[in-house]
């Protein structure tokens, strides 16, 4: 379980900041458009060219450690809407680091907007 203090939403983005209490650790989720109803979406390598409607793409930092979703295990993201509130679900999902290194991660979330 993610707890966070902040929620942020912006185009097709929602950034989650300060993960679990850690100052400048992040998890930005990557949508064509933000989610405004219930869906289901597949991952996505965080640098794909195209991204249609039902996929998503995630990068995650936490201090000089980058990671971007690779897209492998046909992992899914569940989003939920309830009064206009986003909780979004995403069981083991690799990444690659980017920045800090060269190892691949699995990352999750079950995280609700305050």
């Amino acid at each position: 379980m993610i707890s966070t203090s902040g929620f942020n939403t912006a185009g097709g983005g929602i950034t989650i900041a300060a993960l679990n209490g850690v100052t400048g650790a992040s998890l930005v989720f990557t949508f064509t458009t933000l989610p405004t109803a219930n869906g289901s979406y597949t991952v996505i390598a965080n640098n794909s060219t195209t991204q249609t409607s039902s996929q998503v793409s995630f990068s995650c930092a936490a201090g000089s450690n980058v990671y971007e979703s690779t897209g492998a295990g046909s992992v899914n993201v569940t989003v939920t809407v309830n009064s206009g509130k986003l909780t979004i679900s995403m069981p083991d999902a690799p990444a690659s680091q980017t920045l800090g290194g060269s190892s691949t991660v699995n990352v999750n979330c079950n995280v609700t907007q305050p």
